[in-house]
């Protein structure tokens, strides 16, 4: 009996040691499809869609993904319509959590707010492509994006030629105050001061890019300065609302309000009204379909730029046969 009962012992602990030998801390083996090819996992996080620039871009990325090779699999998540970004930041923890993912795309909202995790998720051996704005920090596989500072820069020449050699007097709206998209746009002040000595910055506001913060801002600038020549605004809808500011209080004298887009809103304004005094610094939203490709690329083993940046222009009537094609 003792024998039976230690031959059953031994069998039981040979099968535990059979079963411990194939154990393994490796990943499991990558599913695949019926053709063999391996399936990749993408999780893509976006930001609320607040204008048209981010609603055409979505539609970038949804047609990329649509269009993809069958063994890629995207998860789109967000694009809500409330202008915050802790709900983005809870989707990219939960894509940190999942072990289930190879790669992840973000559009940020607040690229103060998700780069940390965004750092981690790249840390963890996830290839992570960034679109239209930058996080902070800046770790990231690659970053798609036009080009803003860029955009500023030409802006911020194109004003100084404007109001030529008797300058004038610039009232800054900003996107949301020290995210980097912020930063960038900001570059056109040192601009001025490097180039155009006799342009004055003479105050500036947060616009962020509606049209009602604009107007907001620009109310109080006007009750602040009693003369503004020209709103330097970080984007379209924001200087939209400055414009109407000015018109409703009766005030002018402005002679230039920019912004960074390049809708079919403003094409069509340029070809009803040659005079409007709203000015864009435009590069296309077709960047989102550039970032699913990219990471396609990035999963397939293909070496890929870091930075894949799209030039800017500066939109306007004066040069509507170069970009009638482009806006969005």
């Amino acid at each position: 009996m003792k024998k039976r009962i230690l031959a059953i012992f031994l069998v039981f602990a040979l099968a535990i040691t059979a079963f411990a030998g194939c154990r393994s801390d490796e990943p499991a083996p990558a599913a695949t499809t019926d053709s063999g090819e391996q399936i990749f996992r993408i999780g893509i996080s976006l930001p609320p869609i607040l204008n048209d620039f981010h609603a055409t871009m979505r539609r970038e990325i949804e047609n990329a993904v649509a269009n993809a090779p069958d063994n890629f699999v995207f998860e789109i998540v967000g694009g809500g319509t409330v202008a915050d970004g802790a709900e983005q930041l809870n989707v990219l923890e939960r894509f940190h959590q999942r072990n289930d993912l190879d790669g992840v795309i973000i559009s940020a909202w607040d690229g103060n707010l998700v780069g940390p995790i965004a750092e981690e998720i790249y840390n963890s051996g996830i290839p992570t492509v960034v679109i239209n704005r930058m996080i902070n920090p800046a770790v990231f596989t690659a970053f798609v994006a036009g080009d803003n500072p860029g955009g500023a820069r030409a802006m911020a020449h194109y004003i100084g030629e404007s109001l030529g050699e008797e300058g004038g007097t610039v009232f800054v709206l900003r996107m949301v105050a020290g995210t980097p998209i912020d930063a960038d746009r900001q570059q056109a002040l040192e601009v001025f001061e490097e180039y155009y000595p006799n342009i004055r910055v003479i105050g500036e506001a947060e616009g962020s890019n509606n049209a009602e913060t604009g107007y907001a801002a620009a109310m109080n600038a006007m009750q602040a300065h009693p003369h503004i020549d020209v709103i330097y605004g970080h984007d379209e809808f924001a200087a939209r609302g400055a414009l109407q500011a000015f018109e409703d209080a009766g005030r002018e004298e402005i002679r230039l309000a920019t912004g960074f887009s390049g809708t079919r809103l403003f094409l069509e304004e340029c070809e009803a009204d040659p005079d409007t005094k709203l000015r864009v610094a435009a590069y296309l939203p077709v960047m989102g379909a550039t970032a699913v490709q990219t990471m396609i690329d990035i999963l397939n083993g293909i070496t890929v730029e870091r930075y894949v940046i799209d030039p800017p222009m500066v939109l306007g009537p004066h040069n509507i046969d170069e970009w009638r094609d482009m806006a969005f």
